[in-house]
Formats: structure tokens, sequence, C-alpha cells
């Protein structure tokens, strides 16, 4: 079960402007007994190596305005793995030696692992099937749009009760705005980012965005540790207009309409909060992209 602490009408109020689209910031019941059950895992997913790439593929394309349109092919070869760096050494070369030392000393930034599941309604209740791992991409027209493979999560429907329950209330989220629905896919990504005292760190480096879903949980945050930063924001129409920001606290969650509709999100960096504490900063989510199908 969720209860809502902001809906649309609530924003509709506060900024005088009428919002149609549902906007959602809600707690799980169960949150607890989930965060028991997933937190210890994230310390353990695979580095994103596809946030690697790309910080490398803007150095390249920094040094060679000119030839964006011939470096785009390989770039996007190089970004989804199908290639490795030797057809883009040429371009490598002629950038200068404190860019490549730059270059060469990218780290990775995020954990990640992802999960897909069919989410169906038979009369009255919800039925949840976990789908074969597969390739992911968005219906975006940036690098998003590339296909990555990710590691799958190990926490899942059938060994975590609280975690079934969640994509249910999720379900039951989209059906209160959308009365028929009866087919979800729901792709979930679990997600660490990790900052440093000597850098920051995004769970958007895309900026501003949708992610070309119907709807989306941007972030259900699982916890925060020794984090500043992290403030979850939405915009409207023009991508400027702050409507809402908050920082989602552990248990928490924010809901609400994606492609197609006039809001826009975002999440600020995060960094190491305490050094004295710790030298990293974590936040642990779960993201969730919902279509109807």
């Amino acid at each position: 079960m969720v209860t809502y602490a902001l809906t649309e009408e609530d924003l509709s109020q506060r900024l005088g402007i009428a919002i149609d689209d549902p906007i959602r910031l809600f707690s799980f019941d169960k949150s607890r007994e989930l965060i028991d059950a997933i937190d210890g895992t994230y310390a353990e997913l695979p580095w994103d190596i596809y946030d690697v790439r790309h910080r490398q593929i803007e150095i390249l394309l920094a040094y060679h305005p000119h030839q964006s349109e011939e470096l785009s092919e390989s770039c996007d070869a190089f970004y989804s793995g199908a290639i490795g760096m030797e057809p883009l050494v040429p371009f490598f070369d002629a950038v200068p030696a404190g860019a490549r030392r730059s270059f060469d000393s990218i780290l990775p930034f995020r954990r990640r692992a992802i999960a897909e599941y069919r989410v169906t309604r038979d009369g009255g209740s919800w039925s949840v099937s976990q789908q074969p791992a597969r390739s992911f991409s968005m219906d975006v027209q940036d690098y998003r749009r590339l296909p990555r493979v990710f590691a799958p999560m190990q926490v899942t429907a059938d060994t975590c009760r609280s975690f079934k329950l969640l994509l249910v209330d999720i379900a039951d989220m989209v059906a209160e705005t959308r009365e028929n629905v009866r087919n979800l896919r729901m792709t979930i990504h679990q997600i660490s980012t990790v900052a440093r005292t000597d850098f920051t760190a995004t769970n958007a480096p895309e900026g501003i965005h949708q992610d070309g879903v119907d709807f989306v949980v941007t972030a259900l945050v699982i916890s925060r540790n020794n984090v500043i930063g992290g403030v979850s924001q939405l915009f409207g129409p023009d991508r400027k207009t702050l409507w809402y920001e908050h920082v989602v606290q552990p248990g928490e969650g924010i809901f609400h309409a994606d492609a197609g509709s006039p809001i826009w999100h975002l999440v600020t960096p995060i960094a190491v909060s305490d050094p004295a504490m710790s030298q990293e900063a974590t936040r642990n989510i779960l993201g969730f992209d919902i279509a109807l199908i």
C-alpha cells in the first residue's frame, strides 16, 4: 500500500496552474522490509561501463567538432560495445596530452542492474511475471536510444514479497489514472550512484529529460549514505520552469507521467557530506519505466 504526501492537485494549487497529468510523491508501507532485503546488494552491482564510454566520447567530440558526423557512427558503436577503441585511435591521437590523461582516468560512478516484469490485471487482482533479460534502450533522441546490456537484479518478485507488493502498488497507481489498463511492462533499474571526495556523481548525466515511456517512478530511494544533494526536480513543458523539488527519503518515491506529458525531470548531483565518515557517498534507488501494452 502507498500513501501520498503530494499529488498533482496539490501542486496545481501551489503553482496556480492546471496540471492534469499524475504526479505523486508516495511512501511505500513495506519499505522497511524491502530495504532490509535489497540494500545490501547494491555494493555488489557491476559498474556501469556505458557512463565511462559516454564521457570518453564527449572528450573526443569536443576536440573534433567539425568531424562529429564522421565520428558519430563509430562513437555509437563504441558506446554500445559493438567495437573497441581501435577505429577511434586516429581521432584520439589528435587530442592534447592533458585531455588524453583525463580520458584514461575517467572512473565509473554508477553501479546498476536491471529487471523486467509483465504486470497483468485479471479481474480485480494483478499478476506479476518476470521476463527474460534483454538489451535495454529508450525511445528518445539522445545517446540513451542505443542498446545497453546490464546484469540482472538479484532480488526478484519471486524471492522478495515486498518487492512484488511494490510492483502491484505501482500498477495500482497507473490504474488510478488509466482505469481500463490491463497490461503493463515495467523495467526496473537498480542503481547505486557513487560520489567520491574528489568528484560529484549524478544519476542524470543527460540533464533535464524524459525517459520515453508512459509513466516513471524516477526514484524509490532505498538508502542515502553520507550524501549531500540528490534533489529530485520536476520541470514544466519549457524544461526550465521548476515545478517541484524534494530530497526523496528512503521508502519514498516519485511517480509521474512521462512521454507526451508536460513533465520533465532531473536529479541533482550528489557529493560526500562528511569525508571524515567516508571517502564515498552513495544514493541507492529503484527506478521504474512503465509502459502500457
